[in-house]
């Protein structure tokens, strides 16, 4: 009898998350799903046709990431109700197996379909609360990225309390000193060094908690990560996604030096 040919798996992995960390992607970065509201949209190009500042759209053009490209693109043309659905059987059959995953990230790539896609979609919203019910009966954390205070708005609708919905803060400094919720923002700018991005990021996480009283912390990952550029024996493997749980926390704020 002939094999059947195994299924591309939907879940992946991210070198950011601990071992056993699980990414759920729905297609591109900078592709239809993204909210042209993004300041590091595609569509924000200068007019000079500099590189825009979405690390992940740069990442899928690199050469040694054409598989990951070939499955952003797959998954892209799937109705992303089947993604999660897929995704849900798949870390199911994990647990089943006795394994601990110890967390789950929406959109390490990619983001999550715009409302209008999956506005009225039963399926996906059933779908979509069924991950994160059974991920919460797992105690499995979840990080749940979104690019606008639109999108985090509709989903924080879907979800309710089931999990963290993150507002990434699209208009600068103000809106980080006033917008409710749990939020994410990228500090820093293309011109300036690691060291100068980083204390950015302090500097944006402090004014946060200044005016908000809210607890807020630079992405230990990213300061380890690159620590580590510089010296492998500073580099601590426990400072990942997974270990470190402040964007599934609706208390903590989250500040990304730009990367």
């Amino acid at each position: 009898m002939a094999r059947t040919k195994q299924e591309a798996p939907i879940i992946g992995s991210f070198g950011k998350g601990i071992d056993g960390s699980i990414s759920i992607n729905f297609g591109v970065s900078g592709g239809p799903d993204c909210d042209p509201a993004c300041r590091h949209h595609p569509d924000s190009l200068a007019p000079d046709g500099a590189t825009h500042a979405c690390y992940a759209a740069r990442s899928e053009i690199r050469p040694d990431r054409t598989q990951l490209s070939a499955k952003l693109h797959r998954h892209q043309g799937m109705p992303p109700a089947l993604v999660l659905g897929k995704a849900l059987l798949e870390i199911q059959r994990i647990v089943e197996r006795g394994k601990v995953v110890p967390w789950v990230r929406l959109s390490t790539n990619g983001a999550l379909p715009m409302p209008r896609k999956v506005r009225g979609n039963k399926l996906f919203r059933s779908q979509l609360l069924a991950l994160l019910s059974y991920c919460n009966d797992h105690s499995i954390p979840c990080h749940i990225p979104t690019e606008s205070f639109a999108k985090a708005r509709f989903y924080r609708s879907l979800v309710g309390t089931l999990a963290v919905v993150r507002e990434s803060i699209q208009g600068g400094l103000t809106r980080l000193k006033t917008a409710t919720g749990a939020v994410s923002y990228v500090a820093g700018e293309k011109s300036q060094t690691r060291p100068e991005r980083i204390e950015s990021a302090r500097n944006a996480a402090r004014a946060r908690r200044e005016h908000t009283g809210r607890k807020t912390i630079v992405c230990p990952a990213i300061l380890n990560s690159w620590a580590g550029m510089k010296d492998k024996n500073k580099l601590n493997p426990r400072a990942k996604c997974g270990a470190c749980v402040a964007c599934s926390t609706s208390g903590v704020d989250v500040i990304y030096p730009l990367h």
